[in-house]
């Protein structure tokens, strides 16, 4: 059914889902573009930024860290290892769990990923003012905390 007013389409783009939906696309475009040479997705950097940080992690620990589901983790760590930029061994103390690390190649890539993902960010907060970028993130923290229990994944970065 056609809206009969043309100019009610504000009522769309108006929408914070919209607006985070647009937003998560272009912020994804800027981050795939700076980082193709490398062939490095976002969430491939995640991991591999949360491997460096917490070596010997599992994957369920891994997925919580990131708000990731289970399948998208496992077939993105079944990437990176096929890549050999992670190990998964079996974990020391939980026999049903793999412990993740990185390897030499991926501490590589990771220390390499730096300038990119620098300049993807900066690119990404090119149009705002420095006080403008805190006050989104502030704002995009706060969202995210007050919603998180309508996700569909759990999100647990200090758990």
């Amino acid at each position: 059914m056609p809206l009969s007013n043309p100019n009610a389409l504000h009522l769309l783009y108006d929408r914070p889902g919209f607006l985070l939906r647009r937003a998560h696309q272009i912020s994804i475009s800027i981050f795939e573009q700076e980082c193709q040479g490398i062939k490095l997705t976002p969430v491939q950097y995640g991991i591999l930024t949360v491997l460096h940080t917490l070596p010997g992690i599992d994957q369920s620990h891994l997925a919580r860290k990131l708000g990731l589901d289970k399948v998208t983790t496992l077939r993105v760590l079944r990437d990176l290892e096929s890549r050999s930029l992670i190990t998964r061994s079996e974990h020391p103390s939980d026999k049903r769990s793999y412990s993740l690390t990185l390897s030499s190649d991926g501490q590589i890539l990771l220390k390499e990923s730096q300038k990119h993902v620098n300049k993807a960010y900066m690119k990404l907060a090119s149009g705002l003012t420095e006080p403008e970028l805190t006050t989104l993130l502030q704002l995009l923290k706060k969202f995210n905390s007050s919603l998180d229990a309508h996700a569909r994944t759990s999100f647990q970065p200090t758990e």
